[in-house]
């Protein structure tokens, strides 16, 4: 069985500090903590890329590997990451684009390993929309949701990872190739 470490819930699938209508002030967002822990539930990040552009996502597989000899199932929804400055405790990580799906069912015997794709969002939370160039951590959210065969879903959790360091480049400039000089 799982055990609990706090009562303290975020928000699966929210690493953005803002509103949806984006007119509130931005404030600094906490590196979130694990609600739970799952001893024989290995998470190991490979991201597609060690280096990227200020405001660019960054894609990559949380492979999840059962190490234990009971099985773990959960159900999860989108695996997302966010970015911080080494040993920081402010998260950025809004993202460009569409987000991974939810609902996606973790059964894992003996022995079994799963690979789940995860978005890591590298645009600032802080009052400016990119992160200055430098080293960052990646920081891995799993939520967790365990169901009972014969009952409804448990409450929420959420499993925090570290993530493989990575470096972020200045934003790319818009290209002027191909356009008419401006008059």
């Amino acid at each position: 069985m799982p055990a609990l470490r706090s009562a303290r819930w975020w928000q699966a699938g929210v690493v953005s500090d803002h509103d949806a209508a984006g007119d509130r002030p931005r404030i600094p967002v906490p590196v979130p903590e694990s609600t739970i822990d799952v001893p024989d539930l290995i998470v190991s990040v490979e991201l597609d890329d060690d280096t990227v552009s200020a405001g660019d996502n960054l894609h990559g597989v949380a492979k999840l590997s059962n190490h234990g000899r009971e099985r773990i199932a959960f159900v999860t929804g989108p695996v997302l990451g966010g970015i911080r400055t080494e040993h920081g405790t402010c998260l950025a990580g809004d993202f460009a684009g569409p987000i991974a799906p939810v609902g996606i069912v973790v059964d894992l015997g003996a022995g079994e390993t799963r690979g789940l794709h995860v978005l890591v969002g590298t645009r600032s939370c802080g009052p400016d929309t990119v992160v200055p160039p430098g080293r960052y951590e990646t920081v891995i959210r799993i939520p967790v949701t365990f169901h009972d065969q014969d009952g409804p879903p448990s409450a929420h959790h959420l499993l925090v990872r570290p993530g493989p360091l990575i470096t972020i480049r200045a934003p790319r400039l818009p290209s002027t190739k191909g356009r008419a000089p401006s008059t």
